[in-house]
């Protein structure tokens, strides 16, 4: 499950921190052309290890695959409208 994977990211095993930047690569690289600027896909991809490392995914009500990326997608939309307000004032 996804979870397991997200927990044990979290606690160190950079192996499945890489598996899933993997997984979302195409997430990040939707976005950060979306974004248009050069370490767009960079920067999303620095949140999104950052989410996996601080957030407290334990806490979730629902810890399906389906849930956890429905989260982290909402997570990466709102970082993407974050960094067009920044970048586009």
């Amino acid at each position: 499950m996804l979870i397991d994977r997200v927990l044990s990211a979290q606690k160190g095993d950079s192996i499945e921190m890489l598996t899933l930047v993997e997984q979302f690569a195409g997430l990040f690289r939707k976005y950060g052309r979306k974004l248009g600027y050069e370490d767009a896909e960079n920067d999303l991809q620095a949140d999104f290890i950052e989410l996996v490392m601080c957030h407290n995914f334990s806490t979730l009500h629902n810890t399906t695959d389906g849930s956890i990326v429905n989260y982290i997608a909402r997570f990466n939309y709102r970082r993407k409208l974050q960094y067009q307000i920044e970048h586009f004032r």
